[in-house]
């Protein structure tokens, strides 16, 4: 049974994103991002720094010194569901059967999956090696495993930060066969190394290069106060605007922790390792504080830095608790697991995948006939990559991050500077979910659910490209041309 699982899921991981790939639904936000990024990385190393720290792409940049620019996407996507798969697999192998249900009916990992792309994917591994060895008092090469996590973006270095707490609480464990005095310096080690590479890489690095956050939107948006100087928080009441902040969005907060956590909520009666969680504390305080809807949205990437702890977790109660009880517990807990993967995930099992209410999440995305082939190749093989380009968020063409400038609607219009007298472009397509930037209009039988969203896209369409006429016109999909 465990072997057609495993066929089962490596399946759906390895093809769904390759067919999302195939028929162009992978948005600007982030996969043309990272995409543009890597490809201009080899002429410019200021494309790794560029709204975050992220040295992961320097080395997928190397890739296009041995494979063609067509192939990297592929790459991208792969590498991705290669890495869920294997540790989908290693959890099978040292946890049991289990706490590998337990891992591929879990929703955070659909959404890793099947949303986007995003070098978060790296922390199962990070993860999970990191808690291998330290469950094997190999704490020397768990310190490096955590310290990898700087490779993915700035915002990790608060994962040293958490686990030098961890280090400390295991130098006062009696037990313990390593000097404490040794656990003590890797503690130490990790507090000041996470600080300084927090505040080098959000003071210095990233205003430097453009950027306008900390990679977990740390910005005067993210919290209910006018900025984060510190006369602005001392002119405030401090209590006050956490208290607000948590209080702002909390049913959503509330949805958003009960679906990361709900498969400890099953041992629920049960002594719990905490250690665990302890790794994923600052973020599940940014999540609890921060304002911003992609904090506490389950079908963000925010969700991945919570998914092995808590499988991990969840697998150390089930083998104490589950598998030294009767079967009938064991199959409540699979149903239960089932139940809110179906109710809650966008998996295959999931209603959202088979409901024609949702555009994004439904399986007409997957489908090879939904491919806009006719308009990919109009853009690919016929506009001059030298052109500067605007696209909407989720009418995205990945050949278009070769391109001189690429920007997302409306971004580009009014920031857009061109040196090099290039025309400039502007795609779009009102068919498909309204977006203003990364802030999008879910559909729900076609209808926009966010009037706000829907009127800004018309406004700029009004009064930005009003009078120009597109030079392209079909089915929803307009090109237009600025000079």
């Amino acid at each position: 049974m465990t072997k057609f699982l495993k066929f089962i899921f490596a399946f759906f991981v390895l093809l769904l994103p390759l067919l999302k790939l195939h028929n162009n639904n992978y948005n600007y936000f982030d996969f043309g991002i990272y995409l543009r990024n890597i490809y201009h990385l080899q002429n410019n190393i200021n494309y790794m720094f560029e709204g975050h720290v992220q040295p992961f792409t320097y080395f997928y940049s190397l890739f296009l010194y041995i494979i063609p620019f067509d192939l990297l996407p592929v790459l991208m996507v792969l590498s991705q569901s290669f890495v869920v798969i294997y540790v989908a697999f290693k959890i099978d192998k040292l946890f049991g059967r289990v706490n590998f249900v337990t891992f591929i009916l879990y929703i955070p990992i659909w959404t890793l999956v099947l949303v986007d792309f995003h070098y978060e994917f790296f922390l199962l591994l990070i993860i999970l090696n990191f808690y291998l060895n330290i469950e094997n008092n190999n704490y020397l090469i768990s310190f490096f495993w955590i310290l990898s996590s700087l490779l993915i973006k700035e915002i990790y270095s608060l994962l040293l930060i958490s686990s030098s707490f961890i280090y400390l609480y295991l130098s006062f464990n009696p037990n313990n066969k390593l000097d404490k005095f040794i656990l003590r310096v890797f503690a130490i080690s990790l507090f000041l190394i996470g600080v300084l590479y927090f505040l080098i890489s959000y003071l210095y690095i990233i205003p430097l290069y453009g950027g306008s956050d900390s990679g977990f939107g740390f910005d005067s948006t993210t919290f209910l106060i006018d900025d984060l100087k510190l006369d602005s928080l001392l002119n405030n009441n401090f209590i006050h605007i956490i208290f607000e902040s948590i209080r702002f969005d909390f049913i959503n907060k509330f949805k958003f922790f009960l679906l990361i956590f709900y498969p400890l909520i099953f041992f629920f009666q049960k002594k719990k390792n905490l250690r665990y969680i302890l790794l994923t504390s600052p973020f599940f305080l940014i999540s609890l504080v921060s304002v911003l809807p992609n904090h506490h949205d389950i079908f963000s990437h925010y969700t991945t830095v919570f998914i092995m702890p808590v499988i991990l977790m969840s697998g150390t109660l089930s083998k104490f608790y589950i598998l030294n009880s009767s079967r009938s517990l064991k199959y409540t807990y699979f149903l239960y697991l089932l139940i809110f993967n179906i109710l809650f995930s966008i998996s295959p099992l999931s209603r959202l995948f088979f409901s024609d209410k949702s555009f994004e999440f439904n399986f007409n995305r997957y489908l090879f006939e939904n491919h806009e082939s006719k308009f990919d190749n109009l853009i690919c093989d016929n506009f001059d990559l030298n052109n500067n380009y605007i696209v909407q968020n989720n009418f995205n063409f990945l050949c278009l991050a070769k391109s001189n400038t690429y920007l997302p609607f409306p971004e580009g219009l009014s920031n857009l500077t061109s040196k090099n007298n290039a025309d400039t472009f502007v795609i779009l397509n009102t068919k498909r979910p309204l977006f203003i930037l990364d802030k999008g209009c879910s559909y729900i039988n076609g209808i926009c659910t966010n009037q706000n969203i829907e009127n800004i896209y018309y406004d700029f369409l009004k009064y930005k490209l009003g009078n120009i006429q597109p030079i392209y016109n079909y089915n929803g999909a307009l090109i237009y041309k600025l000079h």
